[in-house]
C-alpha cells in the first residue's frame, strides 16, 4: 500500500479506534497473542524483544509492556507512532515510522514479531518481501506470529469510485487466506508450527447467539472441506506462529 492509500485509508481511521476506549472488537485475537508470546517466552520477560508492525489501537503494546517485554512498535501512519511514543513514553528507537517491506532493524534483533489483521493488506510482491525482513530482523528460533481474515471473499468489499472509476476494496484488503495457503506461504521462509481457524472478532451476546446458528451448517461442512467460507467469514481469523530456524 503506497504512502497516500495508506493516508486515505487508514490515518484517520486508526487515530479515531486508537483514541476509543470503548473498541473492544479486536481483544479475541490479541489475547491469543499474548498468551502465545507468554507461554513461549522464560520467565525473565525483561531480555525478551517484541515488534509489533501495525500498530492499531495499541492495545497489544499496553499488554506487553504490562508484562515486563521489551516492546517495539512500527506503523506507516505518523500520526500514530507519534501517539504511540507519547502514550507510553517510547522513544524514537522503539516506535518508528516506517514499512513492512523494509524494517529498519538490524538483523537478529527480535525474539517475536507480529503482524495481527495486516498481511491481507500488502500486495503480493510486498508481502513477500514482508516474510523475508521479518526473518531477516527475527533471531535464530525467534518466533513469527499473528492473524489474517480467514478464507475472505475480497469481492464482497469490493466498490467502484463513481468519479474516477478505479475499483478498491473498502478497507485495502489485497489478500485473502485459507489455512492451507497461508501454511504454504509461510513455509517459504519459516518453519511453521502451528495456522488454524478461530473467531478473532469479539462480539455481544446477541451476536454470538446469531453466529452460533448461522455458522451450524459450515462447522458440518468444514469436516470434510476444512477451509470453506462462512458469508460472515469476516468474523473468523486465521492464527499462525512460525519460528525462523
Amino acid at each position: 500500500m503506497d504512502a497516500r492509500t495508506q493516508s486515505n485509508l487508514w490515518d484517520g481511521r486508526q487515530v479515531k479506534r486508537a483514541l476509543d476506549p470503548h473498541y473492544t472488537a479486536n481483544r479475541a485475537r490479541i489475547a491469543r497473542i499474548v498468551a502465545t508470546i507468554d507461554g513461549h517466552s522464560p520467565s525473565d520477560r525483561a531480555s525478551v524483544r517484541v515488534l509489533n508492525i501495525g500498530v492499531g489501537d495499541a492495545r497489544l503494546e499496553g499488554l506487553l509492556l504490562e508484562r515486563g517485554y521489551q516492546v517495539y512498535a512500527l506503523d506507516p501512519s505518523p500520526d500514530i507512532v507519534a501517539w504511540v511514543r507519547e502514550r507510553y513514553r517510547l522513544d524514537a528507537s522503539r516506535a518508528v515510522h516506517g514499512w513492512s517491506q523494509d524494517l529498519p532493524f538490524a538483523p537478529d534483533t527480535f525474539d517475536w514479531v507480529v503482524m495481527s489483521e495486516v498481511i491481507e493488506h500488502l500486495p503480493t510482491e510486498v508481502m513477500q518481501q514482508t516474510f523475508a525482513q521479518v526473518r531477516r530482523v527475527l533471531k535464530a528460533g525467534g518466533h513469527f506470529v499473528g492473524t489474517v481474515p480467514a478464507n475472505e471473499d475480497l469481492n464482497l468489499g469490493r466498490y467502484t469510485c463513481a468519479h474516477c472509476g478505479q475499483v478498491s476494496h473498502r478497507v485495502g484488503h489485497e489478500q485473502t487466506f485459507t489455512v492451507t495457503g497461508l501454511r504454504e506461504l509461510l513455509a517459504r521462509h519459516f518453519d511453521v508450527r502451528r495456522v488454524h481457524v478461530f473467531r478473532g472478532m469479539h462480539m455481544n451476546w446477541k451476536g454470538v447467539l446469531y453466529y452460533h446458528w448461522i455458522d451450524f451448517p459450515f462447522k458440518v461442512a468444514r469436516l470434510r472441506r476444512p477451509d470453506v467460507r462462512a458469508p460472515h467469514q469476516i468474523v473468523f481469523s486465521i492464527f499462525f506462529l512460525a519460528r525462523k530456524p
